[in-house]
């Protein structure tokens, strides 16, 4: 199968030291992304906690494996001095952009009232027409065979860039998270069955671990049933497997004792 491509990306960089300002890591970035004609970029908060947020429209189609290779591969694991397996897992997220993210974000979040604030680095190099660089309806439709689920997605991404995230995080930080989301931040529909918010969190915490085991996919009941036919089937090859050992010792008997009648 054909490795999908895309003409624009959303890119999201967090080291767990965070980028420093006016440091070498930065200043990597920056010259890399500058290569791109048309880009947006902003650096988010301070100290250890700064990151950056991206997106790229490309003339030519990319792989976010080939994002992957030229920001994580030749950058981040150069540049990042503490780079370990966690941030060669989480450091570098590169998403297909569907429609002007990058803007949306920022408005949502006032990104640019911030920045222009402290004076951080604010980057608006965006096309004049952005349509041209997303996919068809079609083509998204396409697409959606072979793309995570966009909201646990978007939520996993908020959970590695908030304060709760940390290295082998717990079920109780998610939840964390997701209270401040709702809140705080007022981007969570809180729902008012509990169990629904309780469901919620655990689906987060096992997609952000990446171990969404396929019982988690069936009720207590249903599982309990799965697993009582197992068992009667593996009992049932076990006897069967049983049954023929004892037909081959007889088969094996009766026929030497045809043979000791035949002497």
């Amino acid at each position: 199968m054909s490795v999908k491509k895309g003409k624009s990306f959303a890119i999201n960089i967090r080291p767990k030291s965070g980028i420093i300002e006016n440091g070498v890591l930065e200043g990597k970035l920056l010259s890399y992304f500058d290569k791109f004609e048309f880009k947006a970029i902003a650096f988010e908060k301070t100290g250890s906690e700064r990151h950056l947020h991206a997106q790229v429209w490309l003339n030519t189609p990319k792989s976010k494996g080939d994002l992957m290779k030229e920001i994580r591969n030749r950058i981040c694991m150069k540049y990042i001095q503490d780079w370990d397996e966690n941030h060669k897992k989480y450091c570098v997220i590169i998403n297909f952009a569907y429609s002007d993210w990058f803007e949306t974000y920022v408005s949502d979040n006032q990104l640019k009232i911030e920045t222009d604030e402290n004076g951080d680095i604010y980057i608006d190099d965006t096309p004049i027409n952005t349509e041209i660089y997303y996919p068809t309806l079609q083509e998204q439709e396409e697409f959606q065979k072979h793309k995570f689920n966009q909201k646990w997605m978007n939520l996993k991404n908020e959970f590695f860039e908030s304060e709760f995230y940390k290295e082998n995080f717990k079920i109780y930080d998610v939840a964390k998270f997701m209270s401040w989301m709702a809140n705080v931040e007022g981007r969570y529909q809180l729902h008012s069955d509990k169990r629904v918010r309780v469901n919620e969190t655990k689906a987060l915490f096992m997609f952000s671990k990446g171990k969404v085991m396929a019982n988690e996919f069936l009720t207590n009941d249903d599982f309990i049933i799965y697993q009582a036919d197992m068992k009667f089937e593996q009992n049932h090859l076990k006897n069967e497997k049983n049954s023929n050992i004892i037909n081959n010792i007889e088969l094996t008997s009766q026929h030497a004792i045809a043979e000791d009648l035949n002497l």
